[in-house]
């Protein structure tokens, strides 16, 4: 094998490890979010999905969006930006 071959193979393999290091870590940060920690409940509500942990709209923390997952963003977005003591339990 020459120089060149060996250095284009060692940069391949160099920048799949770099892709699989990224994607490790984008899937860590999906096990991380509140949507999939606490577990909240998924319901369809009119024309969108809620995701909602809590008794209700009013004493937990929800998210809205057309497709469960677009939920569980607006979901994780509002769990950062709500004071509300009940997200502070531990998960199941």
């Amino acid at each position: 094998m020459n120089t060149e071959a060996l250095d284009r193979t060692l940069e391949t393999i160099s920048n799949a490890m770099f892709a699989v290091r990224d994607a490790v870590s984008e899937i860590r940060s999906q096990y991380l979010a509140p949507s999939v920690l606490y577990k909240p409940t998924i319901s369809v509500d009119g024309n969108q999905w809620c995701v909602l942990y809590g008794p209700d709209l009013q004493n937990g923390v929800a998210g809205f969006g057309d497709s469960p997952a677009k939920a569980m963003e607006d979901f994780d977005r509002n769990w950062y930006s709500s004071d509300l003591l009940y997200r502070d339990k531990q998960p199941d």
